[in-house]
């Protein structure tokens, strides 16, 4: 485990801005872990690399966080206003593709009277 990837996890958990776990959690090596995108049990308390990091861990133990549901409910508003918008676009270009079926019709229309010469 790269021990600046656990210091960066735990600071992202500390602000309140953790990117791979969702919902509630506490500090502990396991959630760390698991925010640095390695396992849970990949910080080892037998590792001398790892010292630092549970000495920070340990400071931090046991507080407990809500995840990111301020961005979380963002993020469903965000997707509903995508829905609402796509149906949006797919009832206009239905409409484009009605005229231009009623403009074809028309066009046809006028060429059987015959009077009528194409520009084009």
């Amino acid at each position: 485990m790269n021990i600046t990837e656990g210091f960066l996890a735990l600071e992202r958990l500390l602000s309140e801005v953790p990117i791979h776990i969702n919902g509630p959690y506490k500090i502990n090596n396991d959630t760390v872990a698991v925010e640095a995108g390695y396992p849970r049990g990949a910080i080892k308390k037998y590792n001398p690399t790892h010292e630092l990091l549970i000495k920070n861990i340990s400071e931090h133990y046991g507080k407990k966080f809500k995840s990111n549901d301020k961005y979380q409910k963002k993020l469903i508003e965000a997707k509903d206003k995508i829905k609402i918008l796509q149906s949006e676009i797919n009832a206009a270009l239905s409409r484009e593709a009605l005229y231009i079926k009623y403009m074809l019709e028309l066009e046809a229309a006028l060429r059987k009277v015959g009077n009528v010469t194409p520009i084009r």
